[in-house]
């Protein structure tokens, strides 16, 4: 990614930076995020598209009071998986159906744009979801 979401960010949150990160990426991205995040923010790390190894800078760290949590469902028993998936419709959802939270498009193309979509997504030039549509 070229852009430095840090700034961007820092931005959208009049300097203070959000409080808790979902991260997909893994290590290509760990020190963006924790320069990004507010102090005593949280960096969850669900994915490793960017990679698996990074170095951690713990001065960072312990002068903001960050935390870097780590998790996956795969390897959860399908029981735990369940009861996570009751969790998110019980206290994720609503804010989607209220407007607290909403998601991150980058762009909407129709299915006849998939081959763009797919490019884009592969260069990583997106920001947020890449929604395909089905248009008229």
């Amino acid at each position: 990614m070229e852009d430095d979401f840090v700034e961007g960010v820092r931005g959208l949150t009049d300097g203070r930076g959000p409080d808790v990160i979902l991260d997909m990426i893994g290590a290509a991205y760990l020190d963006r995020n924790l320069r990004a995040l507010a102090v005593e923010g949280r960096l969850a790390v669900i994915g490793l598209m960017g990679g698996a190894r990074a170095e951690l800078d713990m001065a960072r760290m312990l002068t903001r009071r960050l935390s870097v949590h780590s998790s996956t469902l795969r390897a959860r028993p399908v029981d735990q998986r369940a009861a996570l998936a009751r969790e998110v419709r019980e206290h994720v959802w609503p804010g989607f159906t209220d407007g607290s939270l909403r998601p991150v498009i980058d762009r909407v193309l129709g299915l006849t744009d998939v081959a763009e979509a797919h490019a884009r997504m592969e260069s990583s030039a997106h920001i947020g979801k890449i929604v395909l549509e089905v248009r008229p």
